[in-house]
């Protein structure tokens, strides 16, 4: 794949992190929720998040690695959500597990590439 350009890469940066604040400020009003799955799913989406946001920005080896973590991460956890809990819907959950997976592996081998062609 043709490496990412950076106009690309600072908007895929970006979004990485507002998506790690949003989900850190999730973090927070679920401070008080008794059970501690969604306080878990949420710290770990927006550490993950923060981790692929910052090292996609920074040109790292570890982006790819980072972005897959947290299209798996996604994943899960609509699957949980909706085959384990019964809160979401299961095609929704599906799908959108089968597209955060995509996604992921896509942006990961973009910023593999433009990795391999800096080093």
């Amino acid at each position: 794949m043709t490496p990412l350009s950076s106009h690309w890469r600072t908007g895929a940066a970006l979004a990485l992190l507002l998506f790690a604040l949003v989900e850190l400020l999730r973090v927070f009003a679920l401070a008080v929720v008794p059970t501690f799955y969604p306080l878990a799913v949420h710290g770990a989406l927006a550490l993950l998040a923060s981790l692929a946001g910052l090292a996609l920005w920074r040109r790292d080896a570890r982006a790819p690695a980072a972005i897959v973590a947290l299209g798996c991460v996604f994943a899960a956890t609509r699957l949980i959500d909706a085959l384990v809990l019964g809160i979401r819907p299961w095609l929704f959950a599906l799908l959108t597990a089968l597209a955060a997976l995509v996604a992921a592996l896509l942006l990961a081998s973009w910023a593999r590439s433009d990795v391999r062609r800096l080093v």
